[in-house]
């Protein structure tokens, strides 16, 4: 009698494992329809005072689209001034990129246009703040210190990024030869809690609003010494919000239990950003 009933138990064992399995191998392929996507054009334009007006001008895609992002060459770009006056139409380059021939100036809001022949139109505003001076920096060993006086009265954001800088010679023939310069950025952890920071990279964005005003000692840790040049970007608030945003979408991408970070943009009937800067430097050494 305990015998028959180990050799039904046995049985029942079995079968409930069997079962099991069977399930577990189950896959259940569900076809899911996305509907399309109506692309959105994408205006970017970084601008600063040293450089000639550029613009890259493409088309938003879908997820699932594996094509390359489609390049816009025929548009008609436009640069205004805070008077409404143009200041040039730019020309194509190709691969949707446009360049003018004139530079910004510090401190003056410019509008941005840009028409396509489907007679849509985006436009946006920004500014390159004027730069702010790196009074003294200094790096021992892996603490760096960087001194700057803030512009009281307004709210100022700023870049922090620091680089070792170094050269690379490369032969041409037996009796020439290139020097290639090159930057490699490290990163900075700074040392004060209070502050609002994030970062883009490898660089610190901040605001100032907890030393507005105020002679500032940043302080950070440097991961990778010896540096050799810090770098002091006074940037747009368009810019501080875009990149701030691209940030901290980076770094959600590589955690899985992180909240999606939605980039927003400056670009009315469009997305990117239209942003500014200007900069200060100083050696390390």
């Amino acid at each position: 009698m305990d015998l028959n009933f180990r050799s039904k138990g046995a049985l029942s064992l079995t079968f409930l494992v069997s079962a099991l399995l069977l399930l577990v191998g189950c896959e259940l392929t569900v076809t899911v329809d996305v509907p399309p996507v109506e692309p959105t054009y994408v205006l970017n334009s970084i601008f600063s005072p040293d450089s000639l007006w550029k613009v890259n001008l493409s088309k938003s895609k879908s997820v699932l689209d594996e094509d390359p992002y489609a390049r816009v060459d025929d548009a008609t770009v436009t640069i205004r001034d805070e008077h409404d006056v143009t200041v040039e139409t730019l020309r194509s380059t190709g691969y949707g990129n446009y360049q003018g021939s004139t530079r910004p100036m510090v401190g003056k809001r410019y509008k941005i246009e840009a028409s396509f022949n489907d007679n849509t139109v985006v436009k946006s505003v920004s500014s390159a703040p004027s730069p702010v001076g790196i009074i003294s920096a200094k790096a021992e060993d892996s603490d760096l210190e960087l001194v700057f006086q803030d512009p009281a009265g307004v709210i100022n954001y700023y870049m922090i990024k620091v680089v070792k800088e170094s050269k690379r010679v490369v032969p041409k023939s037996p009796t020439s030869a290139d020097t290639i310069r090159l930057a490699r950025e490290d990163y900075i952890d700074p040392n004060d809690p209070s502050l609002e920071y994030g970062y883009f990279e490898a660089s610190i964005m901040l605001n100032d609003r907890v030393f507005d005003g105020q002679l500032f000692l940043f302080k950070a840790q440097l991961a990778n010494p010896p540096d050799t040049r810090v770098y002091l970007f006074s940037i747009s608030e368009e810019y501080y919000n875009y990149y701030m945003q691209v940030g901290l979408q980076k770094k959600s991408k590589r955690d899985a239990f992180a909240q999606p970070v939605q980039v927003t943009t400056n670009i009315e009937n469009g997305w990117g950003v239209f942003g500014g800067f200007s900069a200060a430097t100083k050696s390390l050494k």
